[in-house]
């Protein structure tokens, strides 16, 4: 029997059964075979030729590297990864395999397990997998050990609080102390604020209304929680008259940085001898929301710089912090937090503030999912970044305050459910209140990790109220009927 390839010999074999080995082997793309039969008088059989295709085999992904555990809490252990690669595919995905068994499936490069048993040991591995299917070894595993539970349920941290606004302002007494008494059962040690100037006083110069306020002020230190007062919103009379707020009336900045700041020294020197020593100058002044017809670096340095001098000058060991940035882009009226940083630097802010305030929002994504969007990305992992710009003008040593984050679980557009979704379609503007305790769980992780960090506020803590057509309603952990979400339980199984 004689083997025939693209019409040359390529083989031979006398042997029952007919067997031909190619050496080497064909190469790729199409070839004809032809099998010829010959006896010993010569006479020549010859068979149909055959059509092949030698196709390369698809390569497969590489190994993600870098597998390891980057957080653990009671509850919690958030993996980490650097993508995988392949050259002629696309990666699809990644499965993560939890004690042996696949546990999910994630486009991200990052995952966080919930609901664990505190005080137990996990085994994880990852694989890679591209669009034709194919799917890379799975990597060695690493193992986790989540933290034991707290001995106490008393037990207070600075290093967490509750974002509040003006929600517990004018409340009962019976109402006020119950919603602090559960903020301290669940290790939460700190309360952000408002203290608006346009209630303080409302009328003129000579008037103060402090009521509500020092309701708030005593009944917080009874129940050991540090404050952080947001000194901010201009009162009609104190505001700036060629300012046309499109938004509400007290959105427009100051005509005087020096009324402003003498209100903000009066707030010091009657709530310093309760115990407030923390204060934030304005509320997210990058975006016209709150610094009305749009935000103005410049116009803010100079109000911090008045409010500074003034409040060091009423009390030296008082902290003062920048307003805390909202998570937006450098677009129309608005200024990113990245962008409007270097330009308080530029203005001559540096020395004037003791810390950063940052609102690093990622909904719908999770926070670790490192993208230039991402505002919880852009205080350290982007180029330039919040930290880089302190880091370049001398303020290394300042930390950046979380006096925000969280996720809204109901509102007007798409609903986001999963944690491992990073095609976003449809814009999502609210999560489920699943993927809210996820994406808490993660955060308050991540930020125990990061030496930079101050204090980490959760925003909020009960729904304002029950109206889809706005997510503001929907971001407490609490819901507006008193009962709680899968977020509360998350908080009130953490060491926190």
């Amino acid at each position: 029997m004689e083997l025939y390839v693209d019409g040359v010999l390529a083989g031979t074999t006398a042997t029952v059964p007919y067997t031909i080995t190619l050496n080497p082997p064909l190469s790729q793309g199409a070839h004809t075979l032809v099998m010829k039969a010959y006896d010993a008088a010569g006479n020549v059989g010859s068979s149909a030729s055959v059509s092949i295709s030698i196709i390369a085999p698809s390569p497969t992904p590489t190994v993600p590297t870098n597998f390891s555990v980057r957080i653990i809490t009671t509850s919690t252990v958030t993996l980490a990864w650097l993508p995988s690669s392949e050259p002629s595919g696309t990666i699809a995905g990644y499965r993560l395999y939890r004690n042996g068994t696949s546990l999910v499936t994630t486009t991200a490069n990052s995952f966080t397990n919930i609901s664990l048993n505190a005080s137990t040991t996990y085994s994880y591995a990852i694989s890679a997998y591209d669009t034709a299917g194919n799917s890379s070894a799975t990597s060695s595993s690493v193992t986790a050990t989540t933290r034991p539970l707290a001995q106490s349920s008393s037990s207070i941290s600075d290093a967490f609080g509750f974002s509040v606004g003006e929600s517990l302002l004018g409340s009962s007494s019976s109402t006020l102390n119950a919603a602090l008494s559960d903020m301290a059962s669940l290790g939460i040690g700190r309360l952000r604020f408002d203290i608006e100037w346009s209630h303080v006083q409302p009328n003129n110069s000579g008037q103060y209304y402090w009521g509500n306020i020092d309701a708030l002020v005593a009944a917080a230190t009874a129940h050991n929680i540090k404050l952080l007062a947001i000194l901010d919103y201009t009162p009609t009379w104190a505001e700036d008259p060629a300012c046309v707020s499109t938004v509400a009336a007290d959105r427009c900045p100051p005509a005087s940085s020096t009324q402003y700041a003498a209100f903000a020294q009066a707030a010091v020197n009657r709530y310093v001898p309760e115990g407030v020593t923390d204060w934030e100058i304005w509320n997210e002044p990058n975006v016209s929301g709150s610094w009305q017809p749009g935000a103005d670096a410049a116009a803010y340095t100079a109000l911090l710089k008045s409010a500074y001098t003034a409040i060091k000058a009423a009390q030296p060991s008082a902290f003062v912090i920048t307003g805390g940035l909202s998570p937006a882009a450098t677009a129309g009226s608005s200024i990113s937090p990245i962008d409007f940083l270097t330009q308080l630097y530029a203005d001559g802010a540096q020395g004037y503030f003791d810390a950063v305030g940052d609102h690093p929002y990622s909904y719908p994504a999770m926070p670790l999912y490192e993208q230039p969007w991402n505002a919880w990305s852009q205080m350290a992992s982007t180029t330039p970044s919040l930290r880089s710009i302190m880091i370049a003008n001398g303020d290394a040593d300042k930390t950046i305050w979380l006096t925000e984050y969280g996720a809204p679980t109901d509102g007007p557009g798409v609903l986001e459910s999963s944690a491992t979704d990073t095609t976003f379609a449809g814009s999502p503007d609210h999560v489920t209140e699943a993927l809210q305790a996820t994406m808490l769980a993660q955060a308050i992780g991540a930020v125990q990790q990061y030496p930079w960090a101050g204090p980490m506020f959760i925003y909020g803590y009960k729904d304002y109220g029950t109206d889809p057509s706005t997510v503001e309603n929907f971001f407490g952990i609490v819901r507006n009927d008193e009962s709680t979400k899968p977020a509360y339980q998350m908080i009130e199984g953490l060491s926190l």
